[in-house]
C-alpha cells in the first residue's frame, strides 16, 4: 500500500513542479496544477495519517512457546468509530519474535478477538495464519 502511495506522491510533486516551472499563469493548465497538487498533498496526508495510526498501536496481550524460544504478540489498533461494548472488534496487529527480541513474521488481523494463539512442536497458529518455525 505504501509503495502505491509512494508512486503517487512522486508523480504529483514532479507534475506539481514540472508544470510550475513551465507554465505560469495559462488559464487552460491551471486545473492540472491543481489536480497534481491535489495528489501530492492526499498522498502526503495519507502516508502521515498512515503511518501514525500503526505506530499508535498498544499491546494487548502476548504469549511465549510452550519451549520458550518464540513469542507472539497482539496490538490493538485505535479504532475511534466504536460503539460502547465492541473493545474486541478492533484491528490489531500480530507479530512473531525469537527469543533474543527479533521480529520474524508481521500480520494484520480483521479484529483483535479473532487472535487465538495455537503452538505446535514446528509452528504457530493464529486463526488463518501459520507460520513455521523450523529452522529459525
Amino acid at each position: 500500500m505504501y509503495s502505491i502511495l509512494f508512486i503517487y506522491l512522486i508523480l504529483g510533486i514532479v507534475g506539481s513542479l514540472v508544470l510550475g516551472a513551465a507554465i505560469t499563469s495559462t488559464r487552460g493548465w491551471r486545473w492540472i496544477r491543481f489536480v497534481f497538487t491535489s495528489i501530492t498533498v492526499f498522498a502526503l496526508g495519507w502516508i502521515l495519517w498512515y503511518g501514525n495510526y500503526r505506530l499508535s498501536a498498544t499491546e494487548a496481550f502476548h504469549e511465549d512457546s510452550p519451549d520458550g524460544r518464540f513469542r507472539v504478540v497482539v496490538y490493538r489498533l485505535p479504532n475511534e468509530s466504536m460503539t460502547p461494548g465492541s473493545g474486541g472488534d478492533a484491528p490489531a496487529i500480530v507479530k512473531l519474535f525469537d527469543s533474543s527480541g527479533h521480529l520474524l513474521e508481521q500480520r494484520d488481523l480483521f479484529m483483535i478477538q479473532l487472535a487465538q494463539i495455537e503452538w505446535s512442536t514446528d509452528s504457530v497458529m493464529i486463526n488463518d495464519i501459520y507460520w513455521e518455525l523450523d529452522g529459525r
